[in-house]
């Protein structure tokens, strides 16, 4: 079986200046319109967990009225107390600019096929705290372009945000290692192994239908 994944356009990225050191309000980046599925009601509980620290989390994707007052809701329940920006559906050019001036990437999947949006953060170089869920582990290379967290679990969430934020010299190289490990879903890359499958389909010897 072959497998051939979604691609990213690296072009469209440009590698945000590289931070040191994080500091508070943290900016979170949720880009999800599934919002349930991307898990963002335990991102909200992890976040009110980490009440000692200031957030300030950036939603994309969210479009429905309602479901944005269930989401305010849900905040609320949490005891999250930072700033909440519901930015709904955005162009394009404006979710690039918000991966650049982001602190952390963080969809904390409860499953997930592969997640384009999990490409386009490590491809602008922002750190990416995610799940073990679904293909997200294929995207973080295991655990080293990335932190990943047990689905659902707000404890276990809340320890990778810790580690992303307190471990400078932990993040910083699991971000290099995401920049050189998204280089293998760029359209490039996709478009030349999708040529080499169809040569190499082509170059068997077809079979003779006898009549």
């Amino acid at each position: 079986m072959v497998h051939l994944y979604k691609a990213v356009d690296l072009d469209a990225f440009q590698p945000s200046p590289v931070k040191a050191k994080l500091t508070s309000p943290y900016r979170v980046l949720f880009v999800k319109n599934q919002w349930h599925i991307g898990g963002l009601d335990v991102l909200l509980q992890a976040l009110a967990n980490l009440s000692t620290r200031s957030f300030t989390l950036s939603v994309i994707g969210v479009a429905d009225e309602t479901e944005q007052d269930e989401i305010r809701k849900l905040a609320s329940k949490a005891g999250y107390l930072g700033e909440l920006i519901q930015l709904g559906i955005v162009p394009r050019e404006q979710i690039i600019e918000h991966y650049a001036t982001a602190d952390f990437f963080c969809v904390p999947s409860r499953r997930e096929a592969l997640g384009v949006a999990f490409l386009e953060a490590l491809a602008a170089g922002l750190p990416v705290v995610a799940t073990d869920a679904g293909g997200i582990p294929e995207v973080l290379k295991q655990g080293e372009a990335g932190f990943m967290a047990r689905p659902g679990d707000v404890d276990s969430l809340v320890v990778e945000i810790q580690q992303c934020l307190d471990n400078d010299e932990d993040r910083l190289s699991r971000r290099q290692v995401g920049l050189e490990h998204v280089k293998s879903f760029s359209k490039e890359r996709m478009f030349k192994r999708m040529s080499e499958i169809m040569a190499k389909a082509n170059a068997q010897p077809k079979e003779r239908i006898i009549t």
